[in-house]
């Protein structure tokens, strides 16, 4: 990463231009590599695969792990997905979210039907992360030169037979840039996003071809110029193998806006097994998994962010505050300031004259219990004026301190003695 490239990706991210996180659940929190996220340590209990994003299900009764990744990865392209065990099949409805019982292997017994049991209470709460972009409003670039039914809307009306389509980018073509973008209609916090390019029977490698290169951008604003796009937050670059037709990438962003992006530009040497003339985008299904009202985490979109983090925002996953609230600090900004210290990452310390020694708030910096003698403000920054003195300023002084002179801010003395015909410290006795 870095200008040069020549600055090591910091731990816990990997990939080209280190733009990806490591799964939060290798062994120990142990980092993952560099150049594939693989973890390199192994992974939790509960967990598999090279990444370690595949979750295990595990059946007590006899001690055998099934692998919920199939159930993860059709989710997203599939209305419905079946499940079949040796003993029974489920079918999990992915726009439901509900998991039911299709039929057994009578010869297996109750103890199959306990155990399906058990596994659709588990299954029922994995993965039911909203789905943001369904049927919201889409755009694009360019369009085919003829032909009418591959509007950009197409990628996200449910139905994997339509598909979107723009005119060719590449050698001898007129554009050499494509995009296609979501409005989610607010800003949200995004989970997942899943792609499905169109395939041929057939053509297999030349779709992939077509599709890589490929980047997915986040932004909070509408953006359609190619500067604009590529300022935007990244949340997956493509490359150099070829990608899947049907791919997912986690990305754990806020956002309204999804943007996916290619290019073939002449001057830029590509892979072999790129194409580089008629790259036509076809996506069928463009699916963003997150979570539909602010202010919420979790799988289910049910957890609460903390108070105290910034805007209300969190983390999708773990509930981790981004910044958090003047006044608050920690991952989950659940610590105050220490004492003498305030505000933003409470990274301001308290410069005002409290009474009696007391710190400042924690979140404003003000002096809670008021000013000590001879101070004022809501931080007790400012000294009093001639004329006043004690607490908050609030007392004057007397008009006989010598030749009109102020008093002290503090005690209220005449420091400097009395006119004549006037006595004590505070020249307010005649003699």
């Amino acid at each position: 990463m870095g200008d040069n490239c020549t600055k090591e990706c910091d731990d816990g991210t990997y990939g080209f231009d280190c733009v990806n996180n490591c799964s939060s659940h290798c062994l120990n929190n142990s980092s993952c590599e560099k150049h594939n996220g693989h973890c390199k340590n192994g992974c939790n209990p509960g967990y598999t695969n090279l990444l370690c994003n595949e979750h295990v299900l595990r059946n007590s009764n006899d001690d055998k792990d099934i692998s919920t990744s199939t159930i993860f990865l059709l989710e997203s392209v599939t209305i419905n997905v079946v499940f079949f065990t040796g003993c029974f099949v489920l079918i999990w409805g992915i726009y439901t979210k509900k998991v039911s019982i299709l039929g057994f292997n009578s010869s297996c017994g109750k103890r199959s039907k306990h155990y399906a049991d058990s596994v659709i209470k588990r299954l029922t709460v994995i993965s039911t992360y909203d789905k943001i972009s369904l049927n919201k409003i889409a755009t694009q670039s360019h369009y085919p030169p003829s032909g009418t039914g591959f509007d950009a809307s197409n990628a996200l009306d449910g139905n994997r037979a339509t598909c979107m389509r723009t005119t060719s980018i590449g050698d001898n073509a007129p554009y050499k840039t494509v995009w296609w973008k979501v409005d989610l209609s607010g800003v949200h916090s995004i989970y997942s996003i899943n792609v499905q390019f169109k395939n041929y029977n057939g053509y297999d490698i030349r779709q992939r071809g077509r599709f890589a290169g490929f980047s997915l951008y986040v932004s909070d604003n509408d953006v359609s110029s190619i500067a604009d796009i590529k300022g935007s937050t990244l949340c997956y670059k493509d490359g150099p193998e070829l990608p899947t037709l049907n791919f997912t990438t986690i990305c754990t962003k806020f956002g309204r806006y999804v943007i996916f992006y290619n290019e073939r530009l002449k001057e830029v040497k590509y892979p072999d097994a790129y194409q580089l003339t008629n790259v036509v985008t076809e996506l069928c299904e463009v699916t963003v998994q997150g979570c539909n009202n602010v202010g919420i985490y979790g799988s289910n979109c049910d957890t609460p962010c903390p108070t105290t983090c910034k805007d209300n925002t969190c983390h999708i996953q773990s509930g981790k505050c981004l910044n958090c609230k003047p006044g608050w600090t920690g991952i989950y900004c659940t610590t105050k300031c220490r004492e003498g210290w305030y505000g933003t990452n409470c990274s301001q310390q308290c410069v005002g004259h409290c009474r009696d020694g007391a710190s400042c708030d924690h979140v404003t910096g003000q002096c809670d219990r008021g000013c000590d003698a001879g101070w004022t403000g809501l931080q007790c920054t400012k000294g009093c004026k001639d004329g006043n003195y004690g607490y908050d300023c609030i007392n004057n002084c007397s008009s006989h301190c010598l030749n009109d002179s102020p008093c002290n801010k503090q005690t209220g003395h005449c420091d400097r003695g009395c006119d004549p015909g006037y006595t004590n410290v505070y020249c307010n006795t005649g003699r």
